[in-house]
């Protein structure tokens, strides 16, 4: 999966998922909690070349999709599921909306 912006990419890394590549423009500030990632440097544009975001971001990371079983949920609290949602905006509101009700 693809992760755009190195605020998501820092999420990502802090989850433990398991990131296989991150690329950041030449400009771009690398954080810190990424430095022991091997990153993999392009030059400015690149990104906006093969992002589909309306302002890409100057960090990107592709990670393995995580793969999670029913014994992985805490059950002690709301679970959200989805479902083929198309729309990154609808999932940030569906995410935001659940974590406001303790998802």
């Amino acid at each position: 999966m693809l992760i755009e912006g190195p605020t998501l990419v820092v999420e990502a890394f802090s989850a433990r998922l398991n990131i296989e590549a991150v690329y950041a423009e030449v400009s771009a500030e690398i954080p810190t909690e990424l430095v022991e990632l091997d990153v993999r440097r392009v030059a400015d544009g690149v990104l906006a070349g093969v992002l589909s975001t309306e302002n890409p971001q100057p960090v990107a990371a592709v990670a393995a999709r995580p793969h999670w079983s029913m014994d992985d949920l805490r059950l002690d609290r709301p679970v959200l599921v989805l479902a083929e949602v198309r729309d990154p905006g609808n999932l940030g509101s569906l995410w935001r909306s659940a974590e406001a009700g303790g998802c």
